[in-house]
């Protein structure tokens, strides 16, 4: 075990006092895609581990060396299954009486409880074990069921009501299950604009449709979860005076498209590339040149499971059919999978030799059958660049490694675009049959990151969740934090339960910010300056990033900046101290996917193919870049100070109405050694 946490597994052993015969909760993976917590007892107690038998319906299984953080004392006090955390003593809340709590509300179908303006929530899909447990209590009579499809319902009556825009945020670490509650959110916000119109019900299997296209070309499979969002979403419902259902649109605020070229090992890639592979009928695939998913390096080291290939198989007519169902002809929709093939093809491409030649010639010549350009011209494309000399332009052959270096920027920069292709799609088919009078907004954001490897995405991801946590502490507690930041732990939540009766100043004074985060992000000389300037630096490396940072002169850096200790991290360059938690990030050039450099000369091909789309999906890509390049973390920080000023627009509209904001605190318990809950 890592010396680092022993002392805090130590302190969490004594704070529980487990002994042998004790009754416990044990967070187990058994089928390898969902985790679950499964009750037991301890029969054996050793220095850093415990043995637990487990309880399989009428029979037992022993399991040996469990690690304590995944270990939770039983504790009986929450077996009521307290509704609000506010009749929760201060002594009994903690994350153990929250967890248990909402075990216990699950099994009742609550899979959610309140604690004062928040709703706390378990993901209700990966505990349906719990269903089978006799030691559990029903639901106490006439209790309020305080589920997101219940927090939907009340915002659009709120929303009806004063004709005002309404939000839910759904906020949680990465795996808590944000992405399950919005769209259980969604369904019941468009389900109760229904009224009884042939019209709104064609909307909303437009709107289900168009999440389970999203899904497709965003969804992975990770460590954590079969069906991992990456990508960060916002959903509008919009409804006329009378609250029917009229249209709808959805924004993207993120896409984690570095999993296309930079995936963990063992994780999947986004599912339409599987899917296409397992899945695709008979008819196209010859067309297509599709070959099986071991031979595409995109999917290396994927995950081969027969459950995971029976899914996949499955799910490209389910990802079809809903494309027909966002308006999408069948020519179209080959024309897209024909792109997504040409994708998966342009990963097996890379360049040797003094002539920068193909190493693989067949697979470039097969991409530019897919992608409907001339192979010469591709090749030229990849292999010269271009140099003006005075009014001269030349050729120069690029290095091998170079040419190699650009195809996972042009993988990323044509993925990224056909992702906002199919999303305009999606919003063309959602357009509203009427005029909107009001909208409600359903937010479905990254969650916090922290890996064994954490790489350039892993910063996107963390910046967005810092901000989007700025932004929620303000408004829930009005407080002006201005440029610092701030996350709700355990300890701060519990502090807005004991003076939720106090005045609102009391409740500010106590809240007050001391976390920097946002500084060390956004202030001049901040992390996003200084990875726009290196990454413009003919000189610019990861190192010099790091040394940069190191030397800034910003308070912020010096209390949250650190270095990784080489003995324990290899590979660390920098070590954040982010509001939920220390990240050593590792990437040894995060300058590269920053940048996703496109020659002129190559987007100018693209525009001229055969395909019908892909003249329009270059251009929807192209819009983002200046001069060949994108500075990918900037860009994404326009893209959330837009949403966020949004937001602030609303606040001033909605100025006679305190709820326009609603939030879904999702918990995946057990995270690590540490028991904190946050928002």
């Amino acid at each position: 075990i890592n010396a680092e946490y022993g002392g805090l597994l130590q302190q969490r052993m004594e704070q529980f006092a487990l002994e042998v015969q004790e009754d416990v909760w044990l967070y187990t993976d058994d089928d390898g895609s969902r985790s679950q917590w499964a009750r037991g007892v301890i029969t054996a107690i050793h220095q850093n581990t415990v043995d637990v038998r487990i309880s399989r319906g009428q029979t037992f299984e022993e399991v040996g060396d469990v690690p304590w953080d995944r270990v939770m004392k039983y504790q009986p006090m929450a077996e009521k299954g307290i509704p609000n955390a506010l009749d929760a003593s201060p002594e009994e809340f903690s994350e153990v009486f929250m967890v248990e709590n909402l075990r216990q509300r699950f099994n009742c179908a609550l899979p959610s409880m309140k604690a004062g303006p928040f709703l706390v929530t378990l993901r209700g899909d990966c505990l349906s074990s719990l269903e089978r447990d006799p030691t559990l209590f029903h639901r106490p009579k006439d209790e309020e069921k305080p589920d997101p499809s219940q927090v939907a319902r009340d915002t659009y009556e709120q929303c009806i009501a004063d004709h005002q825009a309404q939000s839910i945020i759904c906020t949680g670490v990465s795996g808590a299950g944000k992405s399950w509650v919005a769209k259980q959110s969604v369904r019941a916000l468009c389900q109760c604009g229904l009224k009884g119109s042939v019209s709104s019900s064609v909307v909303l299997d437009s709107y289900m449709a168009a999440i389970r296209v999203l899904d497709a070309f965003s969804n992975a499979t990770t460590a954590m979860n079969a069906d991992s969002s990456r990508s960060a979403r916002a959903y509008s419902m919009l409804y006329d005076q009378g609250g029917a259902l009229v249209g709808g649109k959805i924004s993207s605020l993120y896409l984690d498209v570095g999993r296309l070229t930079r995936k963990p090992s063992n994780e999947g890639g986004f599912h339409v590339l599987s899917q296409l592979c397992h899945g695709a009928w008979a008819c196209e695939k010859e067309d297509l040149l599709l070959r099986s998913m071991t031979e595409y390096k995109l999917l290396e080291n994927s995950p081969r499971s027969a459950k995971f290939l029976q899914e996949h198989s499955a799910g490209y007519s389910e990802t079809r059919d809903a494309m027909s169902k966002i308006g999408l002809s069948m020519g179209e929709q080959k024309h897209i999978m024909q792109v997504v093939s040409g994708i998966l093809v342009l990963g097996n491409v890379s360049f040797t030799g003094a002539n920068c030649e193909p190493y693989n010639k067949e697979a470039l010549e097969h991409a530019a059958l897919l992608l409907g350009v001339p192979y010469e011209e591709l090749l030229s494309c990849f292999a010269e660049q271009k140099v003006n000399y005075g009014q001269r332009t030349m050729s120069n052959k690029r290095r091998p490694e170079a040419a190699s270096a650009l195809v996972p920027m042009v993988l990323e920069f044509l993925y990224s675009a056909l992702f906002d292709f199919i999303l305009d799609k999606i919003n063309s088919a959602l357009q509203p049959f009427s005029q909107p009078a009001c909208l409600v907004n359903v937010v479905d954001p990254c969650g916090f990151e922290r890996l064994a490897a954490n790489s350039f995405d892993q910063l996107c991801i963390n910046y967005l969740d810092e901000k989007l946590k700025a932004q929620l502490v303000r408004r829930m507690f009005c407080l002006d934090l201005g440029a610092s930041n701030e996350s709700l732990e355990q300890e701060q939540l519990l502090m807005y339960l004991e003076h939720s009766r106090k005045t609102k100043s009391q409740v500010e004074k106590d809240l007050l910010p001391d976390q920097l985060t946002i500084q060390l992000f956004e202030s001049q000389g901040g992390l996003l300056e200084i990875f726009e300037t290196e990454s413009k630096s003919p000189t610019g490396s990861s190192a010099t990033v790091a040394h940069q940072l190191f030397n800034s002169p910003l308070p912020a850096a010096t209390q949250l900046l650190s270095r990784p200790d080489p003995s324990k991290e290899q590979n660390g360059l920098y070590r954040i101290e982010h509001s939920m938690g220390a990240v050593t990030y590792h990437e040894t050039d995060a300058l590269a996917p920053n940048m996703r450099t496109v020659p002129v000369a190559l987007r100018t091909l693209l525009c001229s193919s055969s395909l019908p789309c892909l003249p329009k999906i270059v251009e929807l890509g192209a819009a983002e870049l200046q001069h060949g390049a994108v500075t990918v973390i900037h860009a994404l920080s326009l893209k959330m100070h837009a949403w966020l000023a949004g937001l602030d627009q609303m606040a001033s509209v909605s100025a006679s109405s305190s709820e326009y904001l609603s939030v879904i605190c999702c918990i995946r318990p057990n995270l690590s050694p540490l028991s904190l809950i946050h928002i």
